[in-house]
């Protein structure tokens, strides 16, 4: 690298600047930074990942648990549960949801 020129002035800041010249030495080219920056697509140019008018699909309402046990115990008879537990085997149910 040749001694490229400098010019110091008096202060009590840490930073200093380097010119164009003395960057390329180095081997960052500013210019190149810069057309590469300049050349980068704009959010406009970009396709829309989710374009406008695309709606969120509408939620479909889920069958109660309350129904679903209710056709449970009601499968439960049909297959010969005797109908003096079908009070009880709810309250079981209600009384302990995880089962």
């Amino acid at each position: 690298m040749r001694s490229p020129p400098c010019l110091i002035l008096p202060g009590d800041g840490d930073e200093f600047l380097l010119g164009r010249d003395a960057l390329k030495a180095l081997g960052i080219d500013v210019e190149h930074q810069l057309a590469q920056l300049a050349g980068q697509p704009t959010l406009t140019d970009e396709a829309d990942e989710f374009p406008v008018g695309d709606a969120i699909p509408e939620v479909q309402e889920a069958p109660s648990v309350d129904d679903a046990v209710e056709h449970l115990v009601a499968q439960a008879v049909a297959n010969g549960m005797p109908v003096q537990y079908v009070a009880a085997v709810r309250r079981i149910l209600a009384e302990f949801h995880d089962v």
